[in-house]
């Protein structure tokens, strides 16, 4: 049979089989039993010669079973060479959830504001709310621990009467710190500059003393929230500037609160994750 005749004999074979023999493979054999040869025994001298029909016949079979399984194979996904491959691991980062009322699990939390988000991480025996988290169980006096994430509008010309009072502050840091200044009724106050998770501001920390007054006093509104304060209470402000966007970290602890629980406190502060939204 000449090789003309022979390869159209191969191709209507593998052809047949269309279903089962993808093309590439049709190719790889067309063009192996073109080119392979038949090396002899090297006793005598060296030299290549066509192989004969039938033997080129059976290196096609044998080529298309080697090769179609190797298509296949990666046709699945498979390797082609070599045992079983396990695919690279993937990872997903999870989201921190949102800060909603209950207990909370140790771990990442996330508040947003206006503007901003906060990203928080809680140690066990916390619970939480909407904008703030508290030990547990939460409370006030005597010996309560909290945190709040606030963006405060205004202050109180008469801090016993906050909703009848209440002045707007202008939006900067320093327009908010120094309408802290003009506080009645506060003692051991101090003042610092601060940063927090790359963003600059103002730390603003007092002991509220109402002797002599009859009232829970406000301290800042925000919208209809109003900040007030018992006598003991001490608190803590750090003001933010983030991009433009003025941002309250309001901590409250009372003469009984232990010094674990300060320590957690500034642990949470202290370890704030803090960006812009807008």
């Amino acid at each position: 049979m000449s090789d003309q005749l022979f390869e159209r004999a191969v191709r209507d074979w593998l052809e047949d089989g269309s279903d089962r023999t993808p093309p590439p493979a049709i190719d790889a054999v067309l063009l192996a039993l073109r080119t392979t040869r038949q090396e002899r025994d090297l006793r005598i001298p060296r030299r290549f010669t066509q192989m004969p029909t039938y033997m080129r016949l059976a290196a096609g079979i044998a080529i298309v079973a080697i090769i179609g399984v190797g298509v296949l194979a990666n046709a699945s996904g498979g390797p082609t060479t070599g045992g079983p491959q396990t695919p690279a691991p993937t990872t997903q980062a999870t989201p921190a959830p949102t800060l909603s009322a209950g207990p909370l699990a140790p771990g990442r939390y996330l508040y947003e504001g206006e503007g901003v988000r906060v990203l928080l991480t809680v140690p066990a025996g916390w619970e939480g709310g909407e904008f703030n988290i508290a030990k547990a169980p939460a409370r006030e006096l005597p010996d309560g621990t909290n945190v709040l994430f606030r963006q405060p509008t205004s202050v109180f010309a008469d801090p016993c009467a906050p909703e009848l009072s209440a002045d707007p502050i202008g939006p900067t840091v320093d327009d908010f710190a120094a309408a802290l200044a003009d506080l009645p009724n506060v003692t051991d106050a101090t003042q610092a500059d601060v940063t927090i998770s790359g963003f600059s501001g103002t730390y603003v920390s007092f002991v509220v003393d109402t002797t002599g007054i009859d009232c829970v006093m406000g301290i800042y509104g925000q919208d209809a929230f109003v900040r007030a304060a018992d006598n003991g209470q001490r608190q803590d402000l750090w003001i933010l500037d983030v991009d433009g966007t003025r941002l309250v970290i309001d901590a409250a602890t009372y003469p009984e609160t232990s010094a674990g629980d300060r320590a957690e406190m500034q642990a949470i502060v202290d370890t704030l994750l803090v960006e812009p939204t807008d």
